[in-house]
């Protein structure tokens, strides 16, 4: 069991992206193309944790739910749970994140056998349903985690839904030494990100480092955060700028007309974006 002070991710967020440099495996979304969402909320088939998908085909959606799900309803299984005389209803809960897990590997199958799925994803999710569920996500160091969870520490325009961001990232009230510490890595990620770094990061993309951070942004934050305020939408044709030492992240003060963004199905408009990044197609 995790100890008082570890912090677990209290969300899924899978995406038909794959980054394994160490396997020279990659499948990274295009500038131009669209991504199409799905939210599933905690409690969705006896999930303990929200499932967020984006995919840029449509046909891998069904996929990335189907292992999201099963990977939600196993966060809430223990290997105690399997032994002889457990709770019977902790046993019950076991078995049937044992039967979605398997459900889950025949969609994947079958779709590999259809050809919908693309095979380098379908390598990535069967991985996941094989893992015993014991590797925490590295929020840290996660692209897909931490970009969402420290554009609200260190984007201006996205400050005010810090507290909310890191309560559905991490749901734990932090201590002022652990806010001072989130800020500070934040700073370092969007450092990262700002000079391109891949290697320093888990699953980021190896090209196009910035623009694809700011089209997965413009996707995910409306998704973890359904409730945004709405108010005029930001010009994000700006800069990230980020002192030399890892300081506070400033954006420039320049702002041109407001241009319509075209929209993933499924998904939230997105009415307020941090300044410092540019809307995907």
């Amino acid at each position: 069991m995790a100890g008082n002070n570890t912090r677990e991710v209290q969300l899924v967020i899978l995406t038909d992206r794959v980054v394994v440099p160490e396997a020279s495996r990659y499948r990274e979304w295009a500038l131009h193309e669209k991504l199409y969402t799905m939210t599933l909320p905690a409690g969705y088939k006896g999930g303990v944790k929200p499932v967020v998908v984006i995919a840029n085909r449509v046909e891998h959606l069904a996929p990335l739910v189907a292992v999201g799900v099963a990977l939600s309803n196993r966060c809430a299984v223990d290997e105690s749970d399997w032994a002889v005389g457990a709770d019977p209803y902790r046993f019950e809960r076991a078995s049937r994140s044992s039967q979605l897990a398997n459900e889950a590997m025949a969609e994947l199958n079958q779709a590999r056998l259809a050809g919908t799925l693309d095979q380098l994803v379908y390598a990535k999710l069967r991985s996941l349903l094989l893992n015993t569920g014991s590797e925490r996500v590295q929020f840290s160091k996660d692209w897909e985690y931490a970009a969402p969870l420290y554009c609200c520490m260190t984007v201006k325009d996205w400050s005010d839904y810090e507290s909310a961001m890191v309560f559905r990232m991490l749901g734990k009230a932090r201590s002022e030494d652990s806010e001072r510490q989130d800020r500070r890595r934040g700073r370092e990620f969007m450092q990262v990100i700002h000079d391109g770094r891949s290697d320093d990061l888990l699953n980021a993309p190896s090209t196009n480092m910035v623009e694809l951070t700011e089209k997965y942004l413009a996707e995910v934050l409306p998704l973890i955060l359904p409730t945004l305020r709405k108010e005029e939408q930001v010009d994000l044709k700006q800069q990230i700028i980020v002192t030399p030492r890892g300081g506070r992240v400033t954006t420039g003060s320049e702002k041109s007309g407001h241009d319509q963004k075209r929209r993933s199905s499924r998904t939230p408009s997105l009415t307020a974006l941090p300044a410092g990044f540019t809307a995907s197609t």
